[in-house]
């Protein structure tokens, strides 16, 4: 079934800024921004200026975020591409009259991984905590379950001994940063010497392993829709961790609330 789409991507911005000029506007608005086809911004100072058209053959890949599957482990599969269009203009009109797309942009893409009916898999963030990481390794321990345990390096420091039952217990460690950042507000060197690599020395240093998996702190970029949310998890992929993300929340975290109260 052929259906016909029509949308204001910069060709057709274009040709109402020139037809515009023609009548004597001269400012114009965009709405809205964040969602605009992003080579219209080659052309809006001056829609008017000759040849201006070629200028939107590139069609940039925009800030959307492509999401497949389900799941809480997160593997970037495709990288953001431009795509490219072909232009016909008339020349008496000095308007685009056709387009076509030979190459479409391409956004990030992500793959979503690790559901399962009817099966759960437990993590636990920031710690080892003096307070309740013995009392979560006392009732695991009583039903016969493990989790993973995402630690912070900072803490870990504090109380190796908390690390070392978590790991001697049959329970998976996953690196959660060295400090608790906002990764998407650290610079790569930052992120790569101190938050990921000062970590994991500390693990190897104290039980002998390299964590595999990784957990944003503050749950940030866990369900990226941006791609400057995507940027700091290809990175962290790119330093060979699997990125786990934490959808599914009791936020038992939150002050003065139990997991009873959030789930119910």
């Amino acid at each position: 079934m052929k259906h016909q789409v029509w949308y204001l991507d910069a060709v057709t911005a274009l040709n109402q800024m020139r037809a515009a000029r023609e009548v004597g506007i001269r400012t114009f608005a965009l709405w809205r921004l964040g969602s605009e086809d992003r080579s219209l911004w080659k052309i809006w100072d001056n829609p008017t200026e000759p040849n201006a058209e070629q200028k939107i053959k590139v069609v940039p890949s925009g800030e959307d975020v492509d999401r497949e599957g389900s799941g809480e482990i997160l593997v970037i599969q495709r990288q953001p591409s431009a795509g490219e269009r072909e232009v016909t203009l008339d020349p008496d009109t000095n308007l685009i009259v056709s387009q076509k797309m030979t190459v479409l942009p391409q956004p990030y893409e992500i793959r979503e991984y690790g559901w399962q009916e009817k099966k759960v898999a437990l993590t636990f963030d920031d710690g080892p905590d003096p307070t309740y990481t013995p009392k979560i390794l006392d009732i695991l321990k009583e039903k016969n379950a493990t989790a993973t345990f995402f630690l912070i390096g900072i803490q870990m420091q504090k109380f190796p001994g908390l690390a070392e039952r978590i790991y001697r217990e049959g329970n998976a460690i996953g690196n959660h940063t060295f400090t608790h950042p906002d990764i998407s507000d650290v610079s790569q060197w930052y992120m790569k010497r101190v938050e990921l690599q000062l970590t994991e020395k500390l693990f190897a240093s104290k039980l002998g392993v390299k964590p595999l998996y990784f957990r944003p702190p503050y749950s940030i970029d866990q369900e990226p829709d941006i791609a400057d949310q995507v940027r700091p998890l290809e990175f962290v992929q790119n330093e060979g961790y699997i990125t786990v993300g934490s959808k599914i929340d009791p936020n038992d975290w939150k002050k003065g609330q139990s997991t009873e109260e959030n789930c119910g």
